[in-house]
């Protein structure tokens, strides 16, 4: 059998279509009466320091007549870029990859134990490679289960349901291996590339937690090094309005660039904290994604900074940051200036250095993947719709890397995690470190 390695490496998909150029073909999706979106449109209220990016807003209509589990209110989403048409392609795609996430049906999925599936022997991944190492799962429990493909060897493998499908209606009595989260989805014009984009996002997600509660390396870099001319304006622009913005690449052991951006404001007019992440074969490409997320991060912030205070005042003073809005707020607060500590120590890289980074090829990062204990895995999610405008959506799994959360009670802990840990001699807990900054 042919595996999915190969379909990375050859086809007609091996290039894939410009989605800027075909915009007008995704526009019939938006339609409050029988699209999938009820809006898309262009931010018109920009704050007086925040104008350099043009900001597309997104609206997913609800989904939860249509899928036994789906949105009740549909999530809004936000491109920002330099560029009118790939702001809105960036929120198009991502609300393409919501809808899929959303639809599935639970009668579709296997019902069954670990125990049971390995009397079939059928093939499944191991659960506990999705939960805390600290806290083995009953062999006897009842999962739901969806079939995807081992990127190895293209057969078919069982994986948890409840780590494809968001959002994800339980069923009684089944265990929270994890947080559901988007992690590992994409949308895209070409198979192999909405894969490669699929992967990055894991392994984004992966450095960026170890960055912060593992201890992992960084490296400075000059933005002028890896930015073109209008993103590396606008970087200078935020500078101007007495803001810091630091870049770093985060030292990951995967064939793959990951750059954090840490956006600090101490003049109190936009959120205090403001972090973006990406990851990329190139470290260019890289950092300019990270750059993009913090700009749409920042913007979202400042508009929800109030809903973030009332919730706030909800949630039980134990345990504030039970979701990534309050995550937002905990960290737009002014007392958090100057408290990340990931860049003490860092050294800058060399201009060199940056010029002769590796770009790396898409079937480096699959033949490491597949390496690790239960491999990965992609399940295709796209639904007849989404399809028919020529789009693919992808739900990557790779669960020995670590997952990110927003819900700080739903953090886990992986033996990649573990090891580092051990490793940094930080302890055995991670509570000391406090939330995480990322959303």
């Amino acid at each position: 059998m042919i595996g999915l390695r190969e379909k990375l490496l050859s086809g007609p998909e091996r290039d894939e279509p410009d989605a800027t150029a075909l915009h007008r073909r995704f526009q019939a999706s938006v339609d409050s009466a029988t699209g999938l979106f009820n809006e898309l449109r262009e931010e018109k209220n920009y704050y007086n320091d925040d104008h350099d990016l043009l900001s597309v807003r997104m609206e997913l209509r609800p989904t939860a007549s249509l899928s036994d589990g789906g949105y009740r209110v549909g999530p809004i989403m936000m491109g920002r870029t330099d560029e009118p048409v790939s702001s809105a392609s960036r929120a198009m795609f991502e609300g393409f990859e919501r809808y899929s996430l959303s639809l599935y049906e639970k009668d579709r999925l296997v019902h069954a134990s670990p125990k049971r599936l390995a009397e079939q022997l059928r093939a499944f991944i191991d659960v506990d490679l999705f939960a805390d190492v600290r806290r083995p799962v009953d062999r006897d429990s009842l999962f739901r289960w969806v079939a995807g493909l081992d990127l190895a060897t293209g057969a078919e493998v069982l994986v948890p349901a409840q780590a494809v499908y968001v959002p994800y209606a339980f069923a009684d009595g089944e265990q929270e291996l994890r947080e559901p989260l988007t992690t590992g989805a994409a949308s895209g014009l070409a198979w192999p590339h909405t894969l490669t984009r699929a992967l990055h996002e894991i392994v984004e997600r992966d450095a960026t937690m170890l960055l912060h509660y593992g201890g992992c390396a960084v490296r400075l870099i000059e933005p002028a090094h890896v930015l073109g001319p209008r993103m590396l304006a606008y970087t200078r622009a935020m500078q101007a309005t007495d803001k810091s913005v630091t870049f770093a690449q985060v030292q990951t052991d995967l064939p793959a660039h990951v750059v954090v951006v840490v956006v600090e404001d101490p003049t109190g007019r936009s959120p205090a904290v403001c972090v973006g992440s990406g990851a990329a074969a190139s470290i260019a490409a890289a950092a300019e994604s990270a750059l993009c997320e913090a700009a749409a991060f920042n913007r979202a912030l400042r508009s929800r900074l109030a809903y973030g205070e009332q919730l706030l005042s909800r949630a039980p003073s134990a345990q504030p940051v039970t979701s990534g809005e309050l995550r937002g707020y905990y960290w737009a607060q002014p007392e958090r200036v100057g408290t990340l500590s990931w860049f003490d120590g860092a050294a800058v890289m060399p201009e060199s250095a940056v010029t002769d980074a590796p770009i790396y090829e898409p079937a480096q990062l699959v033949d490491h993947l597949v390496s690790l204990p239960g491999g990965a895995i992609v399940v295709d999610c796209t639904p007849p719709d989404v399809r028919s405008f020529g789009v693919y959506c992808l739900k990557a799994l790779v669960p020995a890397l670590q997952p990110m959360h927003l819900d700080e009670s739903c953090m886990i802990r992986t033996a990649r995690l573990q090891e580092r840990i051990v490793g940094s001699g930080s302890g055995s807990t991670t509570d000391k470190i406090g939330p995480h900054p990322f959303l």
